[in-house]
């Protein structure tokens, strides 16, 4: 009567191992199958007695692991990607999350929606506009295969740029990265994280040549452009548009990081305000510039009893969502030149928008500044980043910032009053000349 096997639910041998140790060179080896895969493994021994009780604990190890590949826990993509977020979210002491900030846990929310198959219209999650998702929603992860993932990645390429390719990627490499490790569901899932190489021409995704798309330009802001929309934005119903553009203009600080200002971020008697930053960027101080100091006086009749220097009553955080960007798009309309009218925007390859200021204030301290001083003005977590603009950093840099812009703004009042003098001239000369022969 053949020997029932109680050892597992799952796996069943038809009779006991041969585990006799066999040698090859200095050391015994055995050799082995479950379910009908073959495992050869070295003992590490040289006698042969001590060579067969390794052998036996070799078997058994391999005995359990496999076991435990074949009874991980099976998980949908969508619970996946909730205890995935759910991961990134837990605090730690300090008041961080696991290692995100807030602005990139929500790059992560929108990489998990996108997976399942859907992203948000207009930001709102209550209009789902499908897209080619990783698989459905329901499916066990362990259905995934390397091809799903290889079809998903090819799908972020063409719908984005290639800077924004770059990043979606990498948030999909993080989320399989964090599956493979799970121990109570890893065992099931058949893929491997995808490879990529951006050195090239072609990106090249686990071996597969995918064509890279070209870097979409970053446009500036003219000075006349920036002085027009100032002018606008004076006569707009909400004063703090006025604020929000000169701020963006003179400092190099992030939407979001502006609309997050605090009124106690404010040093009126350094003139300086302290920005936090976002993205991992060390957050730092910056000089204020005459007209920014003259627009945060307007700004604090306006909302100087509240916590932020751009309130909002309907946003949930208190402060301006950076979401709407309706007033910015109003008085982008209204400009002589129209920046952001189709054909400009197939000309130059992007629009204009609130970040566009960024590039513009990199754009000027390339002509003055050296790359590590850029890196100061613009808060790059990077160095590499800011060399995007040019090629020593200081701590007088945004000092230096802050007196070029000023230094601009007087060379400008300084040739408008020379204008406005020649132009008297011209009209006085005439009239001289006149009363002469007369």
């Amino acid at each position: 009567m053949k020997k029932t096997k109680t050892r597992s639910k799952i796996l069943q041998h038809e009779q006991e191992p041969d585990l006799k140790p066999f040698l090859r060179g200095e050391r015994y080896y055995v050799s082995f199958y479950i379910n009908g895969q073959q495992f050869q493994r070295s003992t590490g021994e040289t006698e042969y007695h001590r060579a067969c009780a390794a052998a036996r604990t070799i078997y058994d190890t391999e005995l359990e692991k496999r076991t435990s590949e074949l009874s991980g826990r099976q998980i949908t993509l969508e619970d996946a990607c909730t205890e995935f977020l759910a991961h990134l979210r837990v605090e730690h002491p300090d008041g961080t999350y696991s290692g995100v900030t807030e602005g990139t846990w929500q790059m992560h929310r929108t990489m998990t929606r996108r997976m399942q198959g859907w992203k948000t219209a207009n930001g709102r999650t209550d209009k789902r506009v499908p897209v080619q998702g990783l698989m459905a929603p329901d499916q066990f992860l362990h259905h995934l295969t390397q091809e799903d993932v290889n079809t998903f990645v090819r799908s972020l390429n063409a719908d984005y740029s290639a800077d924004a390719f770059k990043i979606h990627f990498y948030r999909l490499k993080t989320f399989l990265k964090w599956c493979l490790s799970k121990n109570d569901f890893s065992k099931k899932v058949p893929f491997a994280c995808p490879i990529i190489d951006m050195s090239e021409e072609y990106y090249t995704v686990n071996n597969q040549s995918i064509f890279r798309p070209a870097t979409k330009r970053n446009r500036v802001f003219t000075d006349s452009q920036v002085d027009e929309m100032l002018a606008i934005a004076k006569k707009s119903k909400n004063p703090s548009n006025h604020t929000m553009i000169t701020l963006l203009a003179d400092v190099s600080i992030r939407h979001n990081e502006a609309a997050r200002l605090e009124w106690t971020h404010v040093e009126w008697a350094n003139n300086r305000v302290w920005v936090e930053r976002q993205k991992g960027s060390p957050s730092s101080y910056v000089e204020l510039t005459n007209r920014l100091r003259a627009a945060l006086d307007t700004q604090y009749q306006v909302s100087g009893t509240g916590q932020y220097v751009f309130p909002s009553e309907t946003s949930k955080t208190g402060h301006r969502s950076t979401k709407n960007l309706n007033w910015f798009n109003t008085i982008m309309r209204k400009l002589s030149d129209q920046p952001n009218s189709p054909e400009n925007v197939e000309k130059y390859g992007s629009k204009l928008v609130p970040h566009s200021f960024r590039h513009t204030i990199g754009s000027i301290a390339a002509e003055h500044l050296e790359v590590q001083q850029i890196q100061q003005v613009t808060g790059h977590k990077s160095l590499k980043m800011s060399q995007h603009y040019a090629q020593s950093r200081t701590d007088a840099a945004t000092k230096n910032m802050a007196a070029i812009r000023n230094q601009m703004e007087a060379e400008k009042r300084a040739k408008q009053i020379q204008l406005n003098a020649d132009a008297a001239n011209d009209q006085t000369q005439p009239q001289l000349e006149e009363f002469q022969t007369g």
